[in-house]
């Protein structure tokens, strides 16, 4: 209602959350487009050998869609599995890929990728230099991940000895 033209969703949800299913997904998909809408699928940003196999199947499921959205990926891995999936599958480069040059830049567009997401850490001069920047987008407001961990660091460090396990006492929430 505010006038989004693209809606980014999916992307971590370790092991407090679940994510979303393939109907969620699917609604989702439908939702934004019925609106003009173009939807964006994010895929973790970090996948273990296991999380990305379950990625890599609910992929293919979507790949056989009628609508789908355009993927959004921040890893050579989300690279691989679009491209073994279905090479026309549109998708494009989160800023956790690290797009520092016009090489890298080139390597996204070459590999099948419409847009990439150019590295927050470019400062202006390092900018100047890129071309094809009509292919690049850059963030340049608002607060990003110092760390991605799959674990919580406050509750694996103050969290309870429970047997051998550390259990995480919650202590974000009580102070």
């Amino acid at each position: 209602k505010a006038g989004a033209d693209r809606i980014i969703f999916g992307g971590e949800h370790w092991y407090r959350d679940r994510p979303l299913t393939l109907k969620e997904l699917q609604e989702i998909t439908e939702f934004c487009l019925n609106r003009g809408i173009e939807p964006l699928y994010r895929l973790p940003r970090v996948m273990n050998e296991r999380q990305s196999k379950q990625e890599f199947k609910k992929l293919r499921e979507i790949s056989t869609w009628e609508h789908r959205p355009t993927v959004l990926t921040g890893s050579l891995a989300g690279i691989r599995m679009i491209q073994e999936l279905d090479r026309s599958w549109a998708w494009e480069s989160d800023h956790s890929l690290p797009v520092f040059n016009s090489a890298a830049l080139d390597y996204i567009l070459k590999t099948g990728g419409r847009r990439a997401t150019l590295s927050t850490e470019i400062n202006q001069e390092q900018l100047k230099a890129f071309s094809l920047l009509d292919f690049a987008e850059m963030i340049v407001f608002g607060d990003l991940e110092m760390m991605i961990s799959e674990f919580c660091l406050v509750g694996a460090t103050l969290g309870q000895r429970n047997g051998k396990v550390k259990t995480c006492s919650k202590i974000c929430k009580q102070d």
